[in-house]
């Protein structure tokens, strides 16, 4: 018997485990990557300074964000994580917030642009 798929309100965390994460853009998107990956990193860096001064509101957006722009790159993962981290934004749970910004950091170090 399968397990139940989840439900669209309650994603499921980003796992996390060694296996790199391989992206096969087109070519527009391959000039684009580079970029859009640098900003991710800029917004672990945002959800540090937020998390710091309780902006919780500001984390619910970069989550938001994160949960639209992932798919658009052919990084599910990226998305699952933003959409945990801006429910868990709107529910001020620093613990939770904590572990989805491990787990994009986990996730961007993994990444790996396959050549065209």
């Amino acid at each position: 018997m399968m397990p139940p798929a989840p439900l669209p309100n309650h994603p499921q965390p980003f796992q996390q485990d060694d296996e790199l994460i391989v992206i096969h853009p087109d070519t527009v998107a391959a000039r684009l990557l580079p970029q859009f990956l640098a900003r991710r990193v800029e917004d672990l860096a945002l959800i540090d300074q937020e998390l710091a001064r309780a902006g919780y509101r500001a984390i619910e957006r970069v989550g938001h964000n994160l949960k639209g722009i992932g798919r658009t790159y052919g990084m599910d993962g990226i998305s699952e994580i933003g959409a945990v981290l801006e429910k868990a934004g709107q529910r001020h749970d620093a613990t939770e917030i904590r572990k989805q910004a491990a787990a994009l950091a986990e996730y961007l170090r993994r990444v790996q642009i396959a050549p065209a």
